[in-house]
């Protein structure tokens, strides 16, 4: 009986967690919906709302960074941070700390990049911003904007160098001021601080295990 009700207690916490990550996964989704609503609204709308994510998205990076800080307060650090747990009370995510924390931060660079690329399209159809698309190319521009920011995010990737590797090179190129302007902010705040905050996050966890 005892077996039993700790496989069901397993199975439950699988299915939890499954579930954590596809409401995560839609929250990704309507994020370019939303932006494009607004967009079709008012341009200003789009520009906003995606802004709106851009901040949320950042918002919980530096939480996550300054719980993991000497200075922060105990309280914040308890309410932010997974602590690891072993046993059979414990989830999956108490389990896997790291691992949860890691697929968090992913899946908010994930709304990262479909916020800019709502954004993005609905400035590149005010005439705001303007990009360098090969005349072979017929996908749309909110897809090849997707692709460019996808592609940035990979490229950003410690040690992988896949791009260059492969000689593949981004799908369209930004070709002004302000268009070259987003690309290195998304390059630089949004996925250089994701990668310091899961970096910073492994180094925490084996020093809390190591105490």
């Amino acid at each position: 009986m005892k077996m039993l009700k700790i496989l069901a207690q397993m199975v439950a916490q699988v299915i939890v967690f499954l579930l954590f990550f596809m409401m995560l996964g839609s929250l990704v989704g309507f994020t370019r919906h939303s932006i494009s609503a607004a967009g079709e609204i008012h341009w200003l709308a789009g520009v906003f709302l995606g802004s709106i994510w851009l901040i949320g998205v950042f918002i919980l990076y530096f939480a996550i960074w300054y719980a993991m800080q000497p200075s922060a307060p105990s309280w914040f650090r308890e309410y932010v941070l997974i602590r690891q747990k072993t046993g059979s009370d414990a989830g999956l995510a108490e389990q896997y700390p790291v691992a949860t924390l890691a697929a968090l931060i992913c899946v908010a660079m994930l709304v990262a990049v479909f916020a800019l690329t709502g954004m993005s399209a609905v400035l590149a159809s005010q005439g705001i911003i303007s990009y360098t698309v090969e005349a072979s190319n017929e996908q749309p521009m909110t897809e090849l904007l997707f692709r460019l920011y996808a592609w940035h995010m990979i490229d950003m990737i410690p040690l992988l160098d896949l791009w260059q590797t492969y000689g593949i090179d981004p799908p369209i190129r930004p070709n002004d001021f302000w268009a070259q302007t987003i690309v290195l902010v998304f390059r630089t705040v949004i996925i250089g601080f994701a990668i310091s905050v899961i970096v910073q996050w492994v180094k925490y966890d084996r020093d809390i295990s190591a105490t």
